[in-house]
């Protein structure tokens, strides 16, 4: 991956744009399906077609002739060109460029696509390359771009080595016609690899900077070829080329096709040309707009104007305001052009990048968190008249998940039943309910994808009749008549113009067949041909995930929209011959799952999967051909889920037809909420170990691809009734993430909370709407993933309450709580003090309820401000962001909240202290790794505040309080979209202070541990470098509250300012308040978590491990191997400027040793098998196992004075590494030095015991020749397959042997040689037991002594456990080794 020259580098063009830039799209556009090819034949020689897009000039071409030079190019240097900053560019307008000569403009063409296409035919130009789309990579540099041109011609190489020289560098694909994957990751193939070229040479071609951003071609060649036709390509000999087309069948459409007369009376009724006539007083009640009027009888005067669905769309009012807490697009004028409407020109300029303006206030209720990393405020509003539209669309951004529903009235109004439409209605309104697609038809974003000349389509008339529809369903109305909908779907259908009851599937199908249709930006392409047998076969023998992908290929080739990519399950169907077993499968697409249901009984929707997914014998009359038997055999089908989409539509087939009569299955389906997780039945991904012999766009998985799939249901349609043409339909809706509503044609009322699941669990559902409920990772945490290495996965956050985060809140005593202050700088504070003062309340609603700090704790004043009496904390219409983390310290465990306040009050209690009640609505929750938590107990206490220092630099009693903490609480923020409250913790004094002074400023710096690679806190940190921090004291009740800016450090930068660190966050201070007795609560100290590492101490402390300072280069050698058991080995090392680093050891104590010269390949480095060595700083501590410089050594052939002995197991990561070594090769790795005291005291005449627990025996190996073996009482338990190591220690020390109880566990499984080392110790052993060791083992009576004056053990965590429970009384003392 391309290295920057810092961790903290941006670049001049990444840095934050002028305030009043527009924030970027929230969706990202990108493009699915294989490259068309032109179809030129099989021309194997450079040939120019045309020197002018008109046809052949001679020897003249219209673009840049460079000179030659040595590698064939050469530029002369002429004034700077200006030309707009710009990130694309037209056909028409390249060509204007290119005329221009190379003597004004030098124009660098590169070609996207694979080497045989750019032969068959690209721009013609002597400066032109080809890049083909399988050398490009993510994060890839330029210069490792450069090397892969070893292959390409001479001529291309010297091209791509001066692309600085060049005023304009233009690249293309075949069609792409967008670049808003510049934006941020996409999941797209074809706008990665884009992104890839992007990135390698603009951003990180360090060496030879663009003079301006890489331009894209909008429309690729096939935009050249559009224009200026074939004949202007020009063909080359660099590849040969395969010709074939082929072809995929789209849905048949069926209706006799509008005339223009008729399409221009439906856009007249659309956009308002026919002015409607008043009503009159005998106007029916039901036409009259509700909410509007005063009297049926006695309409006001604007009222008249508004009577049905078909009159707002003539006459809206431009007047009306939004109400929304969210940002919803105002109704705007339908006679007002498409471009006039949505295609408004920014004034920002595009290759900049795009931020959002900072408030003096976190805005209310902003959206959740988008793709281009801000927030979305105000209606839809592009950035350029140019800008294609958007096609194959991301997943959902945060903003459009169910945690994001307004948080008022707008969104439900009712439909008027026109005559038996309640199945339109219904499914209308389980529509208007899904997200992402309703704000793509609401912002107008829709218009830019209408295809007007797709045959299959309508011209662009549903696509507008509908958005008009779901507009005026999101104002502010009790029920509209959709009447002119109803009608045009009437005329491409007859059936939904009758007042008969229809199907609301198959009206669900026909609308998304009709609006895919009309939005198929793909719908213009030249049809690929149908396989041949050849060709079925070989798709047959690839695995089905390929093979699988291909076909989806295949199919987008000519059908992509928003909607057939958000809601398209494919399904792959293979028979099975069982004569054979030769297997046929087809590849299907459907807008939903139509599921079967037993007649009689209940049901869980998993079963009803399970049986849409398994195998099925077919009966003898449904035999299958079998095409290698060429006879009827008897098979098997299995359906099997290839593709899991955005969004789930599942249809239970609840009409059964017997003969003429259609009957009503009338069977309860269960099925959750929220959580429903079809990873079973969805084909898993292709093993990462095949993925390399297939083409990467076919291997590299996809979201829809790649597991977990989980959903959370948010609509529902019910029917009421026996049978499919009689009864009645009503749609039930989430309207935000704690309400549901039932949507009965013009009625909608709330449904009660205790009887929701009742009313949508019930025998009359036939579809349900399910949304994919993974919260998308935002561009940071994107960026510390890749940055990191680490692999995909699904964000574990879920977007509302869970039941568990509710309950770990309920029981934490604490809660840490983050906001935004009014400069937007995050601060936090910690809360509590017992149990249960914060609490869920609501379905994703929590009451908090606890005395605060109210003077001074920073938290509370930016939620209330400043003031006497009570104030409050939301004023209407504001919801302030604030991120939350209940933690239990007592069990280690906590949760993570995001929510925004609705409500709250701090009500003054006494001076300087007050009663907090809050409100908050939580949109996301997490349960997460209680690793570095150290055991604390709180307890309530009174607060008694008094400000110490509001200033900087620090007082010494807040420094003393970092450096004691052995816990801090985080706040960060990405923008002003979301935040998130960590903790970091540690051993005491993990927190280095690097200055505090004010010429130097206040900077402190911590090490980020191994955690759970979710990289949430550091994502926030990537976009927004702010952070706020508290350090409690649980002693005192002090506390120190901190704001500052952050930075990064990564691998050698972390290294340089904290050793041993790959990953380490340095903060600078900008504001502090250090407080006295502000806490409300207090801690005793427990357990501190064995996870903790060493403490890393700064360069300039002068501290490596026992005072070894870190610029004396001392190193230890590998000089003897002695494998003792299959497992176990001994490691003498030889010290290298042992004696100029003054280095001593003693028994007891552990060597540190680094290994990361050998093992890591810089932070980067990552390894499937071991994914915990990510964040591996390799450097590792070893207890010594031989006596220290100085000491009696019993026995012959000990380690010379400068060496040293390791006894260690085969475990992990290192340990792996050392078994591989061999003395010869004399490995040498750095020595950090000796620390840590496990030391086993002994005075005159007492006993004293040691419990080891297989290599757990170490610590006490260096010891022995010091200690008085007659009164030492070994007791160790040991694996059969270890008994060596037994054997050559008594060697050593053979009076140790009768003054051990041995106990061997896995005899039975032993070998012959095991079985012999046991019966050679038993001859000499005090005691020998062929099983675990137990309470009556470990006792004075079974050591037969008077009394055992201490303790010692070294075990696992397991077995130290009961051994103090069993010692409980007795003095012990105990050394862990078991992480």
């Amino acid at each position: 991956m391309p290295k920057a020259p810092s961790p903290t580098y941006s670049p001049a063009r990444n840095l934050p744009a002028p305030a009043n830039i527009n924030p970027p799209r929230s969706t990202a556009r990108s493009l699915v399906g294989p490259e068309r090819r032109a179809n030129l034949g099989h021309v194997m020689q450079t040939t120019t077609l045309a020197a002018t897009p008109g046809g052949v000039d001679g020897n003249k071409t219209y673009l840049p002739q460079p000179t030659d030079g040595a590698n064939g190019v050469t530029r002369t240097s002429r004034n700077p060109v200006d030309l707009p900053r710009e990130v694309e560019i037209t056909a028409k307008k390249l060509y204007n460029y290119i005329n221009r000569g190379s003597n004004q403009l030098s124009v660098l063409l590169i070609d996207v696509r694979d080497r045989e296409h750019f032969d068959e035919g690209h721009i013609s130009s002597e400066s032109i390359i080809c890049i083909e789309p399988v050398v490009l990579r993510p994060d890839m540099s330029a210069d490792q771009l450069e090397e892969t041109f070893v292959l390409s011609p001479e001529n291309e190489q010297a091209l791509f080595s001066q692309r600085n020289q060049f005023d304009l560098v233009v690249y293309y694909d075949q069609s792409s016609n967008t670049s808003r994957y510049r934006g941020g990751p996409t999941a797209n193939p074809q706008e990665k690899v884009l992104r890839a070229l992007n990135q390698a040479i603009y951003e990180f071609s360090y060496s030879k900077p663009l003079q301006r951003p890489p331009v894209l071609l909008v429309g690729g060649l096939d935009a050249w070829v559009d224009l200026f036709g074939r004949q202007s390509l020009q063909t080359s000999n660099s590849a040969g080329t395969d010709g074939r087309r082929i072809t995929h069948r789209r849905r048949t459409l069926e209706y006799e096709p509008l005339n223009q007369e008729e399409e221009k009376a439906w856009l007249a009724r659309v956009q308002g040309d026919i002015q409607p006539p008043i009503p009159n007083e005998n106007t029916a009640l039901d036409e009259v707009e509700p909410d509007r009027r005063q009297d049926a009888h006695a309409p006001r005067d604007e009222d008249k104007w508004k009577r049905t669905y078909d009159d707002l769309l003539r006459h809206p009012d431009p007047s009306r305001t939004q109400e929304s807490m969210t940002s919803i697009a105002p109704i705007v004028p339908h006679t007002a052009s498409v471009v006039d409407l949505h295609m408004q020109t920014s004034s920002a300029s595009e290759f900049e990048p795009l931020v959002p303006v900072a408030p003096s206030r976190p805005p209310p209720a902003v959206p959740r968190r988008s793709y281009g990393g801000v927030s979305e405020r105000g209606p839809y509003q592009p950035t350029h008249q140019s800008l294609p539209p958007p096609i194959a669309p991301p997943r959902a951004s945060q903003s459009d998940t169910i945690s994001s529903y307004p948080r008022n009235s707008l969104g439900k109004t009712g439909l008027e039943n026109l005559g038996n439409t309640c199945y339109m209605n219904s499914v209308i309104q389980c529509l208007s309910g899904t997200l992402p697609i309703r704000r793509y038809f609401q912002d107008g974003s829709y218009k830019r994808d209408i295809q007007l000349e797709n045959e299959w389509g309508t011209k662009g008339l549903m696509p507008e009749i509908y958005a008009s529809l779901i507009r005026h369903l999101w104002d502010s109305y009790d029920f509209i008549s959709p009447k002119t909908f109803r009608d045009f779907c009437g005329r491409l259908r007859p059936d939904f113009k009758t007042s008969e009851q229809q199907d609301a599937a198959e009206f669900l199908t026909f609308l998304m067949d009709y609006l895919h249709e009309d939005l198929n930006t793909n719908s213009n392409r030249s049809p690929l041909k149908a396989l041949n047998e050849a060709e079925e076969r070989r798709r047959e023998s690839l695995p089905i995930q390929i093979a699988s992908r291909v076909e989806w290929d295949r199919r987008t080739h000519n059908n992509l929209s928003q909607i057939s990519s958000r809601f398209s399950v494919q399904y792959a169907s293979r028979l099975q011959c069982l004569t054979c077993n030769t297997t046929s499968t087809s590849y299907g697409t459907e807008y939903c799952i139509p599921l079967e249901i037993p007649a009689k009984g209940r049901i869980d929707i998993y079963e009803c999967l399970k049986n849409y997914t398994k195998e099925e014998r077919f009966e003898k009359e449904n035999n299958w051909r079998c095409p290698s038997c060429k006879k009827i055999r008897e098979s098997t089908r299995k359906i099997t889920i290839t593709r899991a989409p955005e969004i789930l539509v599942i249809n239970l087939k609840r009409f059964h037809n017997k003969g003429s009569q259609t009957t009503k299955i009338k069977t309860w389906v269960d099925f959750p909420l929220d959580g429903l997780d079809i990873t079973p039945f969805v084909v898993p991904p292709i093993p990462s170990s095949d993925t390399r012999q297939w083409p990467a766009r076919l291997s590299e998985p996809l979201l829809e691809t790649t597991p977990p799939f989980r959903y959370g249901l948010y609509g529902v349609v019910n029917h009421y009734g026996s049978g499919v043409k009689s009864g009645h339909y009503i749609a039930l809706r989430r309207v935000n993430p704690s309400t549901w509503a039932e949507f009965n044609d013009r009625h909608v009322t709330d449904i009660d909370p205790r009887t929701v699941v009742r009313a949508i669990h019930s025998s009359n559902t036939t579809m349900a709407f399910i949304h994919d409920t993974d919260l998308p990772w935002h561009p940071g945490e994107q960026t510390l993933h890749r940055l990191l290495q680490v692999p995909e996965h699904a964000n574990p956050t879920s977007p509302f309450l869970t039941p568990r985060a509710g309950q770990i809140l309920t029981i934490s005593p604490l809660l840490a709580l983050g906001t935004l202050d009014q400069n937007n700088n995050p601060w936090t504070t910690v809360w509590g003090g017992e149990s249960g003062f914060s609490r869920p309340t609501g379905q994703s609603v929590i009451t908090v309820r606890t005395l605060v700090d109210r003077a001074f704790d920073p938290v509370v004043e930016a939620l209330s401000g400043k003031g006497e009496g009570i104030a409050k904390v939301a004023k209407e219409g504001e919801g302030m962001m604030v991120g939350g983390l209940g933690i239990f310290l007592e069990r280690r465990i906590r949760v993570k909240l995001f929510g925004r306040t609705i409500a709250g009050t701090v009500k003054r209690t006494e001076v300087g202290k007050g009663e907090m009640e809050l409100f908050v609505r939580i949109e996301q929750s997490l349960g997460n790794c209680p690793k570095y938590l150290n055991s604390k107990k709180i307890y309530p206490a009174l607060p008694d505040p008094k400000l110490v220092s509001d200033s900087l630099p620090l007082p010494q009693k807040a420094l003393d309080l970092v450096a004691k903490a052995d816990l801090f609480f985080i706040s960060s923020s990405n923008h002003l979209s979301d935040m998130d409250t960590n903790h970091r913790g540690g051993p005491p004094g993990f927190v280095r202070s690097i200055t505090n002074s004010l010429e130097d400023g206040t900077v402190f710096v911590y090490p980020e541990y191994s955690g759970n690679q979710l990289y949430q806190t550091l994502g926030n940190l990537q976009t927004t470098p702010r952070a706020g921090i508290v350090f409690p004291d649980f002693d005192t009740g002090d506390v120190l509250y901190v704001t500052g800016t952050t930075e990064i450090l990564m691998g050698k930068n972390a290294d340089k300012l904290l050793p041993r660190s790959n990953l380490a966050v340095k903060v600078t201070v900008t504001a502090a308040r250090f407080v006295e007795k502000g806490l409300a609560f207090r801690g005793e100290l427990g357990e501190r978590s064995p996870y903790n590492p060493p403490i890393r101490y700064l360069p300039t402390e002068k501290k490596g491990v026992n005072g070894l300072e870190e610029k004396i280069h001392t190193t230890a050698v590998l000089v003897r191997r002695e494998d003792l058991t299959p497992t176990i080995s001994r490691y003498r090392f030889r010290v290298t400027g042992a004696v100029e680093a003054g280095l001593e050891w003693k028994a007891g104590q552990h060597v540190a040793l680094s290994f990361a010269n050998e093992l890591d390949r810089g932070y980067s480095h990552m390894r499937d098998d071991d994914p915990r060595s990510l964040n591996d700083d390799y450097l590792r501590t070893f207890t010594v196992s031989s006596s220290p410089i100085g000491a009696p050594i019993s026995g012959n052939g000990g380690p010379a004075e400068d060496e040293f002995e390791i006894t260690i197991r085969k475990v992990g990561t290192v340990t792996n590494f050392l078994s591989r070594q061999r003395a010869e090769l004399a490995l040498e790795v750095p020595l950090k030095g000796f620390g840590g005291e496990f030391v086993v005291e002994q005075n005159e005449g007492e006993h004293v015991a040691f419990i080891a627990g297989g290599v757990g025996i170490t610590p006490l190996l260096a010891q022995l020749p010091t200690l008085d073996l007659s009164h030492f009482h070994l007791l160790w338990t040991i694996r059969a397959d270890d008994l060596n190591l037994v054997n050559d220690l008594f060697v050593k020390y053979p009076k140790l042997s009768t003054s051990t109880s041995l106990f061997v566990t896995g005899v039975g499984a032993s070998s012959k040689d095991t079985q012999n080392d046991l019966k050679q110790l038993s001859e000499g052993c005090s005691r020998i037991q062929n099983r675990r060791m137990l309470q009556e083992d470990v006792s004075d009576d079974a050591l037969e002594v008077k009394e055992i004056h201490a303790w010692y053990i070294c075990a696992s965590t397991s077995l130290r456990k009961n051994l103090l429970a069993w010692l409980k009384g007795k003095e012990v003392f105990y050394e862990d080794f078991g992480y």
